[in-house]
């Protein structure tokens, strides 16, 4: 990034950014926690009530309370319980703050590789406000996504920066923040490939020397191995019949679809989607369908190389941190989650944002490109606000997700459970019935019996 970038315009974009990112989401820190994975992350957790020299060796070698290993955020919430006491709006607040510092890590990101101001300032705008990454923000367990993207996304800063200054130092830094990102969350296993598009776009060829430097970054992909070991074993009733690799290619196609049509369309968000592989759609159909989203991804991306390297760039690290959640692997992801959107994103609104803004000079239609943009900002602000308030208790999150996904008993067993919570017999026992009549998995049936005692000891 060249001298004369406008610091100062740099940084009013970065204010806007992060007031946008306040404003969409400080609603959420109404919110209390709910008994999706905030339970048995945070307020039921005894590794963060101990923040004794013990405590922390635990929660960095032990592997006890998550199928992911995650000692940096356990970390964060022992800090976080040792100082502030245990308190949602203190846990809330602190997501929306490291939100409001990813959506300025994006701008920045846009402007290192040249996009002008504005589209720097779209950039990071749409990252801030779209409704998509509500779950990642409103969600107080998903303080590993926010942080994990908080250092994936300052590796890829310091990679880039060493990749225009040959700093030695700055292999260092990358190597530290993206070890700090894979001790958050295993989602940026991906950031290595990230790193080979960016050699891309420096016009760095892919030969051994490119290869081997990242191998040190190879070291802490056991961890993301491990959570995949860890998921097969301790949650096997969720486990499918096996399913071919050709099916699991089209698995990825509407994985890449969904987040299209929700980041085109952001309604209907829920807690819970069907599975990946179940479809209204005749099995040949939904095939052909995902087969073909997958090479339209390619070949949107082969096109984006020879007309933008910007654009191109943006959607290569959107696919290769996306590449975590795709199912191509056994035991590997059968869901679509709204979070799995977030740290890919940033690509994704790279590219947009160099693509409708450009890089070097103003378009003819700036003031139509700034009025789409805000109503696209204000529109989509309302939206992640309305979307926060359905994260506000457990019962509204999982009535919610009745609403709008087809009957599942895993839906009925988390509504159950929180009326169990709230003291409502009645209502549970309602729900918890129809978990059990329609959860066809007979080893199932513990989750309910443990699920029910566990909040009954606990209401």
């Amino acid at each position: 990034m060249s001298a004369a970038t406008g610091p100062r315009a740099t940084g009013w974009a970065m204010a806007i950014v992060a007031a946008a990112a306040f404003g969409a989401f400080w609603v959420s820190t109404a919110n209390t926690y709910t008994n999706h994975d905030d339970d048995f992350l945070i307020f039921n957790n005894p590794l963060i009530r101990d923040f004794s020299w013990a405590g922390i060796g635990r929660i960095f070698f032990g592997f006890e309370r998550d199928v992911s290993y995650l000692p940096l955020t356990l970390l964060s919430f022992a800090l976080e319980y040792r100082f502030l006491g245990l308190d949602p709006v203190w846990t809330h607040g602190i997501n929306v703050f490291l939100h409001a510092v990813n959506a300025c890590l994006v701008l920045l990101l846009a402007r290192r590789y040249g996009v002008r101001t504005g589209g720097a300032l779209a950039a990071g705008l749409l990252f801030a406000v779209h409704p998509l990454q509500t779950e990642a923000v409103a969600w107080a367990s998903q303080r590993k996504e926010l942080l994990c993207a908080l250092f994936s996304l300052g590796a890829i800063l310091a990679y880039s920066d060493r990749a225009e200054s040959r700093r030695p130092g700055r292999y260092a830094l990358t190597l530290a923040l993206y070890a700090a990102a894979m001790l958050a969350k295993p989602m940026a296993i991906g950031v290595p490939l990230a790193l080979l598009a960016i050699d891309l776009y420096y016009g760095r060829r892919i030969r051994w020397r490119a290869v081997f430097e990242k191998i040190p970054f190879l070291a802490a992909w056991p961890i993301g191995i491990a959570t995949l070991v860890r998921r097969a074993a301790v949650v096997p009733a969720l486990s499918l019949d096996p399913i071919s690799l050709s099916d699991r290619l089209a698995g990825t196609g509407h994985l890449l679809l969904f987040y299209a049509n929700k980041l085109v369309l952001p309604v209907k968000l829920s807690v819970f989607y069907p599975d990946l592989f179940r479809s209204d759609l005749e099995p040949l159909a939904w095939r052909l369908a995902g087969w073909a989203a997958v090479l339209a991804a390619v070949a949107a991306v082969a096109r984006l190389a020879r007309k933008s390297s910007v654009a191109f760039l943006g959607s290569a690290l959107f696919l290769t941190l996306l590449s975590p959640a795709f199912p191509l692997l056994d035991n590997g992801n059968l869901w679509h989650y709204d979070h799995y959107f977030y740290l890919p994103s940033a690509g994704l609104f790279l590219a947009i944002s160099s693509i409708v803004v450009g890089r070097k000079r103003r378009t003819r239609h700036s003031i139509a490109v700034a009025l789409i943009l805000a109503i696209l900002v204000g529109g989509w602000g309302i939206l992640s606000r309305r979307r926060c308030e359905v994260w506000s208790d457990s019962q509204r999150l999982w009535q919610d997700a009745l609403r709008k996904n087809p009957p599942d008993p895993y839906i009925y067993w988390k509504l159950g459970l929180a009326c169990v919570e709230a003291g409502q017999r009645g209502r549970a026992d309602k729900y918890l019935a129809r978990a059990r009549k329609e959860w066809r998995d007979p080893s199932a049936a513990w989750r309910i019996t443990a699920g029910v005692r566990k909040a009954g000891a606990e209401a």
